[in-house]
């Protein structure tokens, strides 16, 4: 009976997401988990509930597709679990590049649940594009014909003061970036006793890393299947 409510425990989301957010210190050093099953596990849920609660909501926007729902959430399923060995697996490698080696667990603690706060994130981005569309086709249209670099910063900023819309779409989303990475930072270098200073390279270099693999997947994954990722 005890170890059913140890595993209702760690299903808890919401008091998991709370935690982390309100009070990441605390967070930190109550955190005892010492399972890889566990910890995988979590994420993968989360995400799942992710793609699900995606696939919802576009029901009600009239965009929902029965088969690119089923295609999304398999695949989506499937990439979680590679993310999950992905992200730490680069944070490992580049921390013993920097002569840092003292085990991979906690270095995969830290990146799961830095994880976990990305998916969170990525379901309020999403909303947010729903209510707060940031209009990058515009933005593509404002941006043609440029021959001159130097003019993209000024077409840029007149394009966001012509539309607070998408201003507001876009502050939302640094704020998001620079908290989920000010999160993976401290997580890293509590879970794996390094710099704050070591922790903001190999966390923002291997974001960076995943970042750019991702766009690479999706505009491939795209490209075979013309369906839209999620």
């Amino acid at each position: 009976m005890v170890e059913k409510k140890e595993e209702l425990i760690k299903f808890n989301f919401h008091n998991t997401l709370k935690r982390m957010y309100l009070t990441p210190k605390e967070f930190f050093k109550a955190e005892k988990e010492t399972s890889y099953q566990s910890l995988l596990r979590m994420f993968v849920l989360f995400y799942i509930t992710y793609l699900v609660v995606v696939q919802i909501a576009l029901i009600f926007y009239g965009e929902f597709n029965i088969i690119n729902a089923f295609v999304a959430i398999v695949t989506g399923t499937i990439l979680s679990v590679l993310i999950a060995f992905i992200f730490p697996g680069i944070m490992y490698l580049l921390l013993i590049l920097l002569g840092s080696n003292k085990g991979f667990f906690n270095i995969y603690k830290a990146g799961i649940y830095t994880l976990v706060l990305w998916t969170f994130y990525s379901l309020v981005l999403f909303f947010v594009s729903l209510v707060l569309p940031f209009d990058s086709q515009g933005l593509q249209i404002s941006l043609m014909g440029i021959q001159d670099s130097g003019e993209i910063f000024g077409i840029f900023v007149s394009f966001l003061k012509a539309n607070p819309v998408s201003l507001i779409s876009l502050i939302i989303s640094l704020i998001v970036h620079i908290h989920l990475a000010v999160f993976g930072i401290k997580a890293l270098s509590y879970f794996q006793q390094v710099s704050i200073g070591k922790a903001s390279f190999v966390v923002i270099l291997s974001g960076l890393i995943l970042f750019i693999a991702q766009i690479m997947l999706v505009t491939y994954y795209v490209s075979q299947t013309g369906i839209p990722p999620v």
